[in-house]
């Protein structure tokens, strides 16, 4: 593998042979090509190991072994890269254009930033997709500032670094916030890069997650005790209210000028 692609986009997979194909579908689309696909299975049972090789974008690294969770899978992949910068899109995910990536390259092409973030959609079960504005990276200590799937790292910095495994679902928080003490230039793209699919472990296990959010900002130093409780108790009340009325939290969400929502197995530590 040549060390010249602008991306590696790295996919985590277990027994989800149908949004692996959804993902690569996704990638087999877009206009621009020279980026990498690292698809990194917890050696499924399902069919993902037998279709790997046919898929509409086939992987350009393909490894199955059984792992430590999702954040031991892509410790591993980031080892295998070769792009300029890193994309972590989970199978089921998928980009939010067949655009995408040719934005995304020039951009990175003519700023190289350090990290990259815009907002996303999140498609829901029933086959709608809400919108999801992303903060300001600045806003960080209030949790995940935008969804994974829609974060660029520089790889030669994200290549010194590793997801804490002792967080199974705010590891990518920890990763985050640590990677901004380090980055310099970040930028923000006010538009959708991809469409994260609902149902992964960052909302099935909600609770832990702002726990271990919780425990990452005291071990940063990021908020005094008193600050990080009342971060800590208004993100479970904005998931309360996001589980009991979803229509009124979804509206509280949408952008001011238009309520972008449409029709259409990510994981990661959802924003508030």
């Amino acid at each position: 593998m040549p060390d010249d692609r602008f991306l590696s986009i790295i996919t985590v997979t277990l027994n989800n042979a149908d949004g692996l194909e959804k993902t690569a579908a996704s990638l087999a689309a877009q206009s621009r090509q020279d980026f990498e696909w690292i698809v990194m299975d917890g050696k499924s049972t399902d069919r993902t190991t037998a279709i790997a090789a046919t898929l509409p974008r086939a992987p350009d690294f393909f490894s199955s072994h059984p792992d430590d969770g999702l954040y031991d899978a892509m410790n591993r992949a980031i080892a295998h890269m070769h792009g300029r910068y890193a994309l972590f899109l989970n199978a089921g995910d998928t980009l939010e254009s067949v655009k995408t990536l040719e934005k995304l390259g020039k951009i990175l092409d003519a700023k190289t930033p350090d990290l990259l973030y815009g907002d996303s959609y999140e498609a829901m079960p029933n086959g709608k997709r809400h919108y999801k504005k992303a903060r300001p990276h600045k806003r960080a200590l209030l949790g995940m500032f935008t969804h994974h799937q829609s974060i660029l790292y520089k790889a030669s910095i994200l290549k010194t670094m590793r997801f804490d495994l002792n967080y199974p679902i705010a590891a990518d928080y920890d990763l985050t916030l640590r990677f901004l003490r380090q980055g310099e230039k970040i930028q923000y793209l006010p538009r959708a890069l991809s469409v994260f699919e609902t149902g992964g472990l960052s909302q099935k296990r909600a609770g832990q997650g702002r726990a271990e959010q919780f425990l990452i900002r005291q071990k940063l130093g990021l908020a005094r005790p008193l600050v990080n409780t009342a971060i800590y108790l208004l993100q479970l009340c904005a998931w309360g209210l996001r589980r009991i009325t979803p229509g009124f939290y979804w509206r509280l969400k949408r952008p001011a000028k238009s309520g972008r929502s449409g029709r259409n197995t990510g994981n990661g530590s959802a924003p508030v």
